[in-house]
């Protein structure tokens, strides 16, 4: 791995363990899926951490549909906006993470101390500084008090991805005060143009 680690930063690390799981299934994840299993993880940013807050981590899954076999939900799952946001998190993450591999970049998110917003994914290395935020809902927006606007303010970005659910949610959008592009772009367009990206990347 890169020697690069920004402060507050942790790259993907495989998981040793699943907590809060009974022992049964616990074990059987654990014996046909443990590597499969990662997680991401991020401390408050010294500018964000106004406050004293104790570090957290996310964790994902690689393989979205994982969660739902082992929560023995079907296709229920589709009608259900949360379960539906974190499928979807889950698989921009488990692409951009595919995609960048050789370059070991440092992948973690990004939460106020105090507001709370945040931002769902931030990949940075030397050479590059990406962030999205993934709002897969019927109607996905951004403004100043966002995460996304304070994350890419504080930081200096050119451009920041809003991730959305429908076709129509494509474009560039621009905040009042804030340098940033906004690039909006739908999900499965998302994760499909970075599929295509990775097998060309990997021949």
């Amino acid at each position: 791995m890169s020697a690069y680690t920004p402060a507050g930063f942790s790259r993907i690390t495989p998981l040793p363990v699943i907590w809060k799981l009974p022992p049964l299934l616990l074990g059987i994840i654990w014996t046909y899926y443990a590597p499969l299993i990662w997680f991401i993880a991020c401390h408050q940013s010294a500018w964000a951490a106004r406050r004293c807050c104790a570090p957290a981590i996310k964790y994902y899954l690689v393989d979205a549909a994982l969660r739902n076999a082992v929560l023995l939900r079907g296709e229920e799952v589709l009608a259900n906006p949360d379960d539906m946001g974190m499928i979807v998190e889950t698989t921009v993450l488990r692409h951009l993470y595919a995609y960048h591999y050789r370059d070991t970049p440092q992948i973690a998110y990004w939460r106020d101390a105090v507001s709370h917003k945040e931002v769902d994914i931030i990949v940075k290395s030397p050479a590059y500084h990406l962030v999205f935020e993934i709002k897969y809902c019927e109607r996905a927006s951004v403004d100043t008090k966002s995460g996304l606007a304070l994350y890419s303010a504080a930081e200096g970005l050119n451009q920041a991805y809003l991730v959305t659910k429908q076709d129509t949610g494509f474009g560039v959008t621009g905040l009042k005060g804030l340098s940033t592009h906004i690039l909006k772009v739908p999900a499965h367009i998302l994760c499909y143009l970075l599929g295509q990206a990775e097998r060309v990347l990997w021949g």
